[in-house]
């Protein structure tokens, strides 16, 4: 496969890359916007089941329950504004989430509303593994909560955790490929340009070049079979193969029917 050829190949494969990895980018972000806020949605009515069921534990039924807040991509919160059972919320919170289908593990925060104070905490595998509720059991002074929910996020895969480097090592190495076909092609055009001009146009004979190239001079033209190039009068002319074919077999059979 000639330079130029080469080179087609190249910047078709480059292009292919670089529309399939936006394609595959743009899915893959599209997918998980899409589960983030389904996810978003299950642990929203979660904790509002969580907070209803506290408040009712309370004899409270009558109260209202402020909107969930979420606070970042793992963290929502929701206010209590009365004092509640808190060795009840675990087992109430983990059947919510079981309920929505979420498994995830995440730490539980009650912070006091008015100076954001942790007062009472605990995680959610602890709990699930027998362990003791931190604080559970004892004495809590009545006021305004903030149930706090963070969910630790799991282990990504390799290839979601890398898709950007995997993308940008990618693109680099077709661009760097790119460029050094373009400049070797325009080096070897160069090249052939120069020796022309150091010439005396006599007629046909084998240029001397490089092992690589192959020039053939006649009248004001030179022909370089190689890449498929006419130089007339150093104007540069693109040929076909067959164009290219022919025209080297003229030149080295002069005179020949």
């Amino acid at each position: 496969m000639d330079q130029k050829r080469i080179g087609h190949f190249a910047v078709l494969i480059m292009l292919l890359l670089t529309g399939a990895l936006t394609v595959q980018a743009v899915w893959f972000q599209k997918a998980q916007d899409s589960k983030q806020q389904h996810f978003s949605k299950r642990v929203n009515l979660a904790l509002r089941q969580t907070a209803h069921q506290l408040l009712a534990l309370e004899g409270d039924r009558t109260s209202r329950i402020k909107p969930v807040k979420q606070l970042d991509a793992v963290t929502w919160l929701i206010p209590v504004e009365r004092n509640f059972n808190y060795d009840s919320l675990p087992p109430l919170l983990h059947r919510a989430f079981s309920f929505q289908n979420i498994t995830e593990n995440y730490n539980v925060s009650a912070l006091d509303c008015k100076d954001k104070e942790l007062m009472l905490g605990y995680n959610a595998y602890n709990y699930l593994s027998g362990k003791e509720v931190p604080c559970g059991g004892r004495e809590r002074i009545a006021g305004c909560y903030e149930l706090t929910v963070s969910f630790l996020e799991g282990e990504k895969s390799w290839l979601s955790k890398n898709s950007f480097w995997i993308f940008s090592i990618v693109f680099v190495i077709m661009i760097t490929l790119y460029a050094f076909l373009k400049n070797r092609k325009l080096n070897t055009e160069n090249l052939l340009i120069n020796q022309i001009e150091n010439l005396n146009l006599t007629p046909a004979i084998q240029i001397p070049t490089d092992a690589e190239l192959s020039f053939l001079r006649f009248g004001q033209s030179v022909l370089d079979a190689s890449n498929q190039l006419l130089f007339v009068k150093n104007v540069r002319k693109d040929l076909t193969y067959r164009e290219t074919k022919l025209l080297q077999l003229f030149c080295t059979h002069r005179n020949q029917l």
